[in-house]
């Protein structure tokens, strides 16, 4: 292992090319410099810098070294400032951005439950209906749906699976559904931001089949009125399992289940969040966030997994 101030040496003598000038950088003296890569050199067994028109160049091998060399002293860097951060207060704002299906009641909760456990933090909730198309270095991005492009890191969450529901009254006044092709009859209630494309329902063991085109009676921007307008007896819809599981669980009878051996496409969780060091705050948070996720979601994760392989 070589010693760290000869390595911080001889990057800073490859970057200016001269003893003095890399002496007055790292205010030391130029006799102590020629030292340690003398040092340096003796260690490694060849030679890493030679003059050239009155500038130090590294040689060959001393080109290799030095990538080398930069990146030991980069994750030199970094493991400071983790043991660092091990030392600072989990403090200052936390700015959230989340898909509405996630706020109520589970991300609310968890954000309550973060700042109980960390007092000094402050957190900022946002609500998005869209994907957005810019983001900030220092929020984090909660998303429902596909992501088909992202210039930041993308952690995958989980999966909510999806099914027909529909209110117990208009499923009497209607009668219930034996099969995807029968929803033709059927007032539907639908998302605008269904990013799933042609409504398609799957089987277990059987072909797709489309849900028949049938224009909406409504079409709302946000799950949580889409789950209102069904539960007001105005129609069908697809609505995510854990959504229409956490109103059952407040509301019990809003909502039935349709064609129950029939699934919707799988609609992914992903949190979105910025590159490079992250402040401790988010950190934090997102290893929270990773502890604290629905079973339900990973649980459609595996499935999906071990379908796809």
């Amino acid at each position: 292992m070589q010693d760290l101030r000869e390595l911080k040496v001889f990057s800073q003598v490859i970057k200016t090319g001269s003893l003095t000038a890399s002496a007055k950088s790292l205010a030391t003296s130029k006799s102590t410099l020629s030292r340690r890569i003398r040092q340096l050199e003796s260690s490694v067994g060849q030679m890493l810098l030679k003059r050239e028109a009155n500038k130090l160049v590294p040689t060959e091998a001393g080109q290799v070294f030095y990538r080398y060399c930069e990146e030991i002293l980069r994750l030199a860097e970094l493991g400071r400032g983790e043991i660092e951060e091990l030392r600072e207060e989990v403090s200052g704002t936390l700015v959230l951005c989340a898909h509405e299906i996630l706020i109520r009641p589970w991300l609310a909760e968890l954000v309550e439950e973060f700042v109980l456990k960390y007092p000094a933090v402050k957190a900022i909730l946002h609500t998005q209906t869209q994907l957005p198309t810019e983001t900030e270095d220092d929020a984090l991005y909660f998303w429902v749906g596909r992501v088909t492009h992202c210039d930041q890191n993308l952690m995958p969450l989980g999966n909510l699976t999806q099914s027909v529901y529909g209110h117990p009254d208009y499923l009497q006044r209607m009668g219930m559904p034996d099969h995807p092709r029968a929803l033709a009859r059927y007032d539907w209630v639908n998302s605008i931001n269904d990013d799933s494309g042609l409504l398609t329902l799957h089987r277990e063991g059987e072909d797709s089949h489309p849900i028949p085109g049938k224009k909406s009676c409504m079409q709302v921007d946000q799950v949580s009125l889409q789950a209102d307008t069904i539960a007001r007896a105005r129609g069908l819809g697809l609505l995510p399992d854990w959504h229409a599981d956490l109103r059952e669980s407040f509301i019990p009878g809003a909502l039935q289940r349709c064609l129950p051996q029939w699934s919707g496409p799988l609609r992914p969780v992903s949190l979105i969040y910025g590159h490079g060091q992250l402040p401790r705050r988010l950190k934090v948070f997102i290893e929270f966030v990773r502890q604290h996720r629905p079973e339900q979601w990973q649980a459609a994760r595996a499935m999906s997994e071990s379908t796809s392989t």
